[in-house]
């Protein structure tokens, strides 16, 4: 199910790093902080444009939702094995008009899990 975030309000950069939890030492997977943009904003929805580097692993990336008592993924992409950065699409509607809140993106593999720190959008 696709979900979407809806109007961007301020998005500053990230000051924060990404989290990495590794399940497996010498492995790594890199959300690229500095790619991340939210697009076409609606009263129900949003995209998502991050670049995420798999590092050699068989990835998958998405995006978590909450807010307003409501708690959404999106779809999950997978993104291969290779060891450049690719760049990811993330669909999110389904939300409510005028309302907060707060998104996470998540990589992982069978080696390591990353997330951003929480970005905060406002619906349209």
């Amino acid at each position: 199910m696709c979900l979407a975030i809806c109007a961007v309000t301020a998005m500053a950069p990230i000051a924060a790093a990404a989290t990495r939890s590794p399940r497996t030492p010498g492995h790594s997977l890199n959300i690229i902080d500095s790619t991340i943009k939210f697009e076409q904003v609606t009263d129900h929805g949003f995209v998502i444009h991050v670049s995420v580097n798999p590092a050699g692993a068989s990835s998958t990336v998405y995006a978590a939702v909450k807010g307003n008592g409501e708690r959404v993924r999106t779809r999950k992409v997978g993104i291969g094995s290779g060891s450049a950065p690719v760049p990811v699409t993330l669909h999110v509607s389904g939300l409510l008009p005028h309302a907060n809140y707060r998104v996470t993106i998540w990589a992982y593999n069978v080696a390591v899990g990353e997330n951003t720190p929480d970005f905060g959008v406002r619906t349209r």
